[in-house]
């Protein structure tokens, strides 16, 4: 086995070794999930590619409402930095 495969697996190990586990999601937030991205599938197969990420998302908006999602659009935020 060659230096740099040998060095390429090792560093990959070590990658997988510091990997964090995360806590699996609750089935109602699994649900969810799934539900927005089969939305925003049907959507884009819907009108296809090249169109202004307004119309998705204002599309995307219409569907979910559709199958009973509240939801609001662009909401305002709080940005907070460190000076």
């Amino acid at each position: 086995m060659s230096n740099e495969l040998l060095r390429n697996l090792t560093t990959k190990a070590q990658r997988h070794k510091d990997m964090k586990v995360f806590e699996p999601l609750s089935a109602e937030v699994e649900s969810v999930g799934k539900m927005i991205v089969d939305a925003a599938l049907k959507v884009h197969r819907t009108l296809g590619p090249g169109l202004l990420e307004s119309v998705y998302e204002l599309c995307l908006a219409h569907e979910l409402r559709r199958r009973s999602v509240r939801l609001e659009s662009r909401v305002k935020l709080p940005i907070v930095t460190k000076v």
